[in-house]
């Protein structure tokens, strides 16, 4: 996810008298957002939503702009790359393995990784698998994140390392605010750049082949980290994402064309101004074990919004989806289980970054959606909202993305938004979502059965 913008700006005309409850209403208002509420300027390239009611589909919404001549319609069978949601999806392969017992969530991550990763600044604390699913183990980003298969994710730690970047991808005490790793939270894409290659130390298994096996292959899902996995069928499905530039709509990844790539993958950076994620690189140079940034498991995976709602009635269900038991029980609970809560206060004596408030409350990669406003903005996903929802977001490559269920009433609200103008021009009325993601979570859920 990259940076929210916080700028003054031009209020959009995004007015729904009345938030009515049936699927012809919820159509016409998700329309508006679409056509940017009759503001060119604000339009999107497009828009997927589904919501699920009792853990079953209720409503979907699937349609592309219709200036986007050169890309095929959209269903809930379109896949594309949905930015950090694949946090939440590589935990749950992650807890796989630690319910395996193969992987502790409190050992020192050094033992398995084959090299001793410790902070500089904190040279006596170990970093564990449970500090990095829940971004509170003390490395951050750096310049960048992604690297090929040519260099080891020990370039990241170590200072003869090529991207050591003067060590840049550790926090020091004042970054920390004085506190010790564990305790304040700095989101960090490369938190997952390391649990990827985790998985690999421990399951002897390339990350992307992993994830497939034991995650998308059991629930029949045609989704993939590396979409030279998917089926024809599903490669087919793949769209490109878009970002609004000089008032055009330009593709930015997935651009096949149709055309399945060769045997290569490209490192993906897309927060940072690095020129790594240009760069192709053969998967036959890859190494098992020694670099998981290369597959993108913070934000790399592909998946229609169909597929991701069997994830969200996963969760739901306890870790089970018709009949295939995914986590155990206490395995989902442990993910949701609270690990780290802003404390509330600024500056000092903050416990983390919040991300402009967007970030409050945050388990094994589970964001809960708390709903409590802060100086900097919020976490409301709507109007009076009530607390429940869990889930992630996901920011990059002009996407935005959203999965958020709420257990007690097995409700849960996906989107994925593409093409999305400058982003200071959508930040939102009342929290620290973008406008576009405020309107429509609250026509999901304004929809009655």
């Amino acid at each position: 996810m990259k940076m929210r913008l916080l700028t003054t700006i031009v209020s959009l005309s995004m007015i729904f008298s009345a938030f009515a409850g049936n699927h012809d209403s919820a159509t016409q208002q998700l329309d508006e957002v679409l056509l940017g509420w009759n503001n060119p300027d604000a339009a999107i390239a497009g828009l997927v939503a589904l919501k699920l009611s009792d853990g079953e589909v209720e409503y979907v919404y699937a349609k592309r702009h219709p200036d986007i001549a050169h890309d095929k319609g959209y269903t809930e069978h379109s896949k594309f790359r949905i930015a950090s949601i694949s946090k939440l999806v590589t935990a749950i392969g992650v807890m796989q393995l630690v319910e395996q017992g193969i992987l502790g969530l409190d050992t020192d991550v050094s033992e398995y990784l084959g090299f001793a990763l410790r902070n500089p600044h904190y040279p006596q604390q170990q970093i564990t698998t449970r500090m990095l699913l829940s971004h509170t183990s003390g490395i951050l980003d750096g310049q960048q994140y992604s690297i090929g298969p040519n260099h080891t994710i020990q370039s990241f730690f170590e200072p003869s390392g090529k991207y050591w970047d003067n060590g840049a991808h550790f926090a020091d005490s004042t970054q920390q605010n004085g506190l010790p790793l564990g305790a304040y939270f700095h989101y960090s894409n490369l938190n997952f750049g390391v649990l990827g290659t985790l998985i690999e130390r421990v399951s002897g298994q390339r990350f992307d082949l992993y994830m497939d096996e034991y995650l998308f292959k059991p629930l029949s899902i045609d989704a993939a980290f590396n979409v030279r996995l998917m089926s024809d069928e599903g490669f087919n499905e793949v769209h490109p994402l878009y970002r609004k530039q000089d008032n055009q709509w330009v593709a930015q990844v997935d651009n096949y064309h149709g055309v399945r790539p060769d045997n290569t993958i490209q490192t993906e950076n897309p927060d940072t101004k690095s020129t790594a994620d240009t760069e192709h690189f053969d998967l036959a140079d890859y190494k098992i074990g020694t670099n998981g940034t290369f597959f993108s498991p913070q934000g790399g995976l592909r998946i229609s919004i169909a597929d991701l709602a069997k994830l969200a009635k996963v969760l739901i269900n306890k870790g089970s989806y018709n009949g295939v038991q995914i986590l155990k029980p206490e395995t989902v609970s442990a993910m949701e289980k609270v690990n780290w809560r802003f404390n509330g206060h600024e500056g000092l004596q903050a416990n983390g970054d919040t991300y402009y408030g967007l970030m409050q409350s945050y388990g094994l990669s589970v964001h809960h959606l708390i709903g409590r406003n802060t100086k900097q903005g919020g976490d409301m996903p709507f109007e009076g909202y009530n607390g429940g929802l869990k889930g992630h977001t996901g920011e990059a490559y002009g996407l935005l993305s959203g999965f958020f269920y709420h257990r007690e009433t097995g409700d849960a609200y996906l989107y994925f938004i593409t093409g999305t103008p400058e982003l200071e021009h959508g930040i939102g009325r009342y929290s620290s979502f973008y406008r576009w993601e405020e309107a429509i979570l609250t026509v999901l859920t304004n929809i009655k059965n």
